[in-house]
């Protein structure tokens, strides 16, 4: 989970869901993060109040009582386990790619919120969210993590951004010659939004399949545990 502090209040954004492996069933060396959806899909309201309560506003408030105010994003990794939600790890950043599907569902101007945090005063500020779902697909060079090449033409970039719903971020490209090439290991983040977790990630892989170069590299496994979980989940009478 993910939220910005003024030090003393939080306000979250809703839950995400990465994936690190580079290849599909979660197999390979770790990235910093081959896809990801937001909401996360795999726990539920009071999952999320109680981490938000347990973890989040706790250790602000540890932090203020301790001299050592804290402002700006705090990022808590969470793994589910059979005793409870556990928290993996604290980051102070947005992370990638999960900060692209959620900067997608903010419904409101992010710069006065971010500048509330850093001036330590919310000022009865809200942090609102689409209840719509989007998805992340990411586009790595070939030998991505470990050596990746670079220096390949990029097509088909404006025929993706064109898509219904779509919305392409750069990470590793560059121009060259007045052509666009990549330029590191991660190279574009395919986003989409969609009424459901399915719809946004068949627009995402749709816009992802109009981008081409020699080697590019994708997992076409993006969600779809998720959605299986989902799908039993539904069969059953309960809700992800």
């Amino acid at each position: 989970m993910i939220a910005l502090s003024d030090g003393r209040a939080i306000l979250s954004f809703p839950t995400s869901k990465d994936y690190k492996r580079i290849g599909e069933g979660d197999r390979g060396p770790n990235t910093g993060g081959m896809g990801a959806h937001s909401p996360a899909g795999i726990f539920g309201a009071t999952e999320f109040d109680g981490i938000l309560e347990h973890v989040l506003e706790k250790t602000i408030a540890a932090m203020r009582e301790e001299g050592a105010e804290f402002r700006g994003v705090l990022y808590v990794g969470i793994m589910l386990t059979d005793s409870g939600p556990k928290v993996l790890e604290f980051n102070v950043r947005l992370g990638d790619p999960e900060a692209q599907p959620l900067v997608m569902r903010v419904e409101n101007d992010l710069l006065p919120i971010l500048m509330a945090s850093a001036r330590g005063n919310f000022e009865g500020r809200q942090l609102l969210s689409s209840k719509e779902t989007s998805a992340c697909v990411v586009l790595a060079s070939e030998g991505y993590p470990e050596k990746p090449v670079t220096g390949q033409v990029i097509m088909g970039l404006d025929r993706a951004a064109s898509c219904d719903g779509v919305q392409v971020f750069h990470a590793g490209t560059q121009q060259v010659d007045g052509q666009l090439v990549t330029a590191g290991g991660r190279v574009l983040n395919v986003c989409a939004s969609g009424s459901s977790l399915r719809v946004a990630l068949d627009r995402a892989y749709a816009a992802a399949d109009e981008i081409s170069w020699p080697g590019m590299v994708l997992r076409r496994d993006i969600g779809q545990r998720v959605l299986r979980l989902s799908a039993e989940q539904s069969q059953n009478g309960s809700a992800v």
